[in-house]
């Protein structure tokens, strides 16, 4: 008996162990918790410093693959943003701008008018409104949004600029890091 309590104890010790290795090693969103999940890890290279200020510029000039899905680059955004959150970087040590352009431009419409273009809801809105929450500024090219009829139409999160070639040269110039999607 005493046997049998020693096997059913080491088991039972076991299975904890590998649950919790589990649920610590579990998928997070610890800043937008829509997309964009990052796994947590340790003892490799590169973690962001929690002390830096980081400055980001995505550019985001593809097409969405379909009307009614969220185009993937606010995926990589929202990691982005994940990983640097789950890094422990302070949201006021994260500055990133988000630059739309060219085919990704009418991400950044409202729902009323994706619909009549597109015949979906917008699926972009929650992410966008999730990064901006955050702290994200979300910029539209307004020569893409002028061109395509559009700039009166723009998401409450969605900040106009002169045009994205503008933005992202000036944001360059003033010292942010660019990761083209």
């Amino acid at each position: 008996m005493q046997r049998f309590f020693q096997y059913t104890t080491a088991a039972f010790i076991s299975i904890i162990l590998l649950l919790t290795s589990a649920f610590a090693q579990a998928w997070q969103a610890p800043a937008v918790p829509s997309t964009g999940h990052m796994m947590p890890l340790s003892d490799v290279a590169y973690i962001p410093d929690s002390e830096a200020k980081h400055k980001v510029l995505i550019h985001v000039t593809g097409s969405p693959q379909a009307a009614d899905a969220m185009h993937p680059a606010l995926a990589y955004v929202a990691r982005t943003v994940n990983l640097y959150a789950g890094a422990k970087v302070p949201k006021e040590n994260l500055d990133i701008v988000v630059v739309l352009a060219g085919a990704a431009t009418p991400v950044a419409i409202n729902n009323a008018r994706y619909k009549k273009e597109f015949g979906a809801n917008n699926p972009n809105l929650k992410v966008l409104s999730e990064l901006h929450d955050y702290g994200v500024e979300i910029v539209a090219c307004g020569q893409a949004l002028e061109g395509m009829e559009m700039r009166d139409d723009v998401h409450s999160s969605v900040t106009v600029s002169l045009s994205a070639l503008t933005s992202v040269l000036e944001l360059q110039r003033a010292g942010y890091a660019l990761l083209q999607l």
